[in-house]
């Protein structure tokens, strides 16, 4: 998801963050303390794979233009990313089912300054038969690649690889991303078959392909942070992407978070320049802007990562994360 700066550091960024999203509101009073929160599970969304999408547009457009494809339950598909030259790019997809037919689909987000050329092939289980588009990405924009597919393989991976390229004519490899979907039989195929058989028109059943990626629950409480439960559920989401680039098949979990100190700076407006960091000393106190540190959990290792949330007039909240500390032995 494409953070929009408009407030404050309009004009102070020289160009969009591939580290950044947008946001549920935040707390009218940042909290600079560690909130005396049980400890409680992260918690996992039992609609974690299953999704009802309702189409205002066109369903497919909504889904190749957006890379949010947010739900009727407000929730996101999660994605993965793997850097390339000058930026990432990101993967969200799986399976998309209506009543009429049953596709396979991938949406790419280019992360980048600059456009890309972007192939998409998979490999269908039990077949040489490939599945493959090549397609133009403009900077900062996304692309839906599809696929109708009659007979849905369970429990078997589903082989991809992402070719990222410079120009038209493939001179100029950027970067390639081999990895695969992932259907589990007994646990998504009758509860994805009766909910595609019983939905109306313009409405579609999701599973998400990426099986270590699990959508965060609205109900968790993350210790230590002064998100509420919405916002909490868009800083992991952004994290788990952040998190995929280094560990890209384990499945993550946020520990805890821990506030910066009032005279602790971000790193993230340091980055920015000495204009954003005026603007970071003006809104802190005023609770425009929360910046804490977030632990994450993958593959038995954890890293931290600053967290940088600032309230925008065009309502939510900018979200921005850097990796601070590398992953370290758990």
């Amino acid at each position: 998801m494409r953070i929009d700066l408009v407030h404050p550091f309009r004009g102070v960024l020289p160009s969009v963050s591939d580290t950044g999203g947008r946001g549920s509101p935040l707390p009218e009073v940042a909290v600079n303390a560690v909130t005396t929160k049980a400890q409680s599970a992260q918690g996992e969304n039992p609609m974690r794979k299953f999704t009802t999408f309702t189409a205002i547009v066109p369903l497919l457009l909504l889904l190749a233009t957006s890379m949010a494809s947010y739900s009727a339950h407000g929730q996101a598909l999660p994605s993965r990313a793997f850097e390339i030259e000058s930026g990432s790019v990101e993967m969200q997809g799986g399976l998309l089912g209506s009543t009429d037919e049953v596709m396979l689909f991938m949406v790419v987000a280019n992360r980048t300054g600059k456009t890309i050329w972007t192939e998409v092939a998979f490999r269908l289980p039990g077949s040489d038969k490939r599945l493959q588009e090549f397609i133009k990405i403009k900077r900062g924009r996304t692309q839906m690649y599809r696929w109708p597919v009659s007979k849905i393989a369970w429990d078997t991976e589903y082989p991809f690889t992402v070719s990222v390229f410079k120009d038209k004519k493939r001179k100029k490899p950027l970067g390639t991303e081999e990895s695969f979907f992932f259907f589990e039989g007994d646990e998504d195929r009758d509860a994805f078959e009766d909910l595609r058989g019983k939905l109306p028109p313009g409405q579609a059943s999701v599973i998400n392909g990426f099986r270590e990626l699990t959508t965060p629950s609205l109900s968790a409480e993350i210790p230590g942070t002064a998100a509420g439960s919405q916002l909490q559920a868009d800083v992991i989401r952004r994290l788990f992407t952040e998190e995929s680039k280094s560990h890209k098949e384990c499945k993550h979990a946020v520990l805890k978070a821990e506030p910066y100190g009032e005279n602790d700076p971000s790193s993230i407006t340091a980055e920015m320049g000495k204009k954003a960091q005026e603007l970071e000393g003006r809104l802190r106190p005023r609770g425009d802007i929360l910046v804490e540190k977030w632990f994450v959990e993958s593959c038995n290792m954890i890293s931290t990562y600053e967290v940088l949330l600032t309230r925008s007039p065009a309502g939510g909240t900018d979200i921005m994360v850097k990796k601070i500390v590398g992953a370290v032995k758990n």
